[in-house]
Formats: C-alpha cells, structure tokens, sequence
C-alpha cells in the first residue's frame, strides 16, 4: 500500500509538472500572463476579444500600406518622410548608436 501511494504521488507530481509546461505554453501562445487566473474561462472571451481586435487593426494598417506601396508616389513620399525622422534630433533616432 505505502509503495502504491509513492508511486501515485510521484506520477501525480510529473502530471502537475506537465499541466504546468502546458499552459505556460498556452500563455506565451496567446500573449497571456502565466498563472491560474491568466486561464480563467470567464476572463479568456473578452481577452480573446481584445486580441481579435488588435489582429484587426494591424490587418488594417498592413492593408493600407500595401495599398500605398501599390502606389509609387505615395511610396516615394513615404520614404522621404522616413528618411527626415531618421535625421531628426526630436525623433531620438540615432541610426549609428
């Protein structure tokens, strides 16, 4: 019997183990704060929600730049805007830091 109960409780420290690793990985995954309460079903949906809306946004701003990148004028004054921040003191750039 006192074997049986080591051996359970040493299988039951590898399964905490790996249910650790598991969402630990979920987390890093999902952009997620590692802990319990990261996981919590009741708070996932509007996290979920909020990343959604993130992804959207950049879908967005990728789209438009594409589209501007399809226009070559557009391209040129983008690149020429670039290249002022670049040199600007008050943009806090400094290309060769």
């Amino acid at each position: 019997m006192r074997h049986s109960n080591k051996v359970l409780g040493e299988q039951l420290v590898e399964l905490k183990a790996e249910i650790e690793g598991v969402e630990l990985r979920f987390c890093y995954d999902h952009g997620l704060e590692p802990g319990r309460a990261a996981i919590d079903p009741r708070k996932l949906g509007p996290l979920l929600e909020k990343h959604c809306r993130q992804l959207r946004l950049e879908l967005s701003q990728q789209q438009h730049e594409l589209g501007m990148l399809a226009d070559t004028a557009a391209t040129k004054r983008w690149l020429k805007q670039q290249r002022q921040l670049l040199h600007d003191p008050a943009y806090g750039f400094d290309p060769f830091f």
